[in-house]
């Protein structure tokens, strides 16, 4: 009853700001979405100047010029960025509770069960 009682007395946690992250979603959505109908309108379009380099390559050449263009390679250092971030907290939340190996997930269970205090 304890555990209880101090866990009602506890403050609630902080909620995340959405107000502040709804902007940056919308330029993330604006600005790949500008990326995907450039791309098309390139491929549709064609190249102007047809060179001696292999088909594929011709198709890849609109795409990187778009890339160029919107300035792409933040984008993925920002994705890669955030994916490395998350990688490493959950590599230090199960080393925390005492799991090493991503393989050893399916062997504990990530909570731990509660065992009844004593009356």
């Amino acid at each position: 009853m304890d555990s209880v009682r101090r866990d009602a007395g506890a403050s609630p946690p902080i909620p995340f700001p959405w107000k502040r992250a709804w902007p940056g979603f919308g330029v993330a959505a604006l600005m790949l979405g500008a990326l995907a109908i450039a791309t098309i309108t390139l491929l549709v379009q064609g190249i102007p100047n047809q060179t001696l380099w292999p088909p594929w390559l011709l198709a890849l050449a609109p795409i990187f010029e778009v890339w160029k263009a919107v300035g792409a390679t933040w984008i993925v250092l920002a994705l890669v960025l955030s994916f490395a971030s998350v990688k490493l907290s959950m590599r230090f939340v199960l080393q925390r509770l005492g799991i090493g190996f991503i393989t050893q997930i399916l062997d504990k269970p990530l909570v731990r069960p509660v065992r009844p205090e004593k009356v």
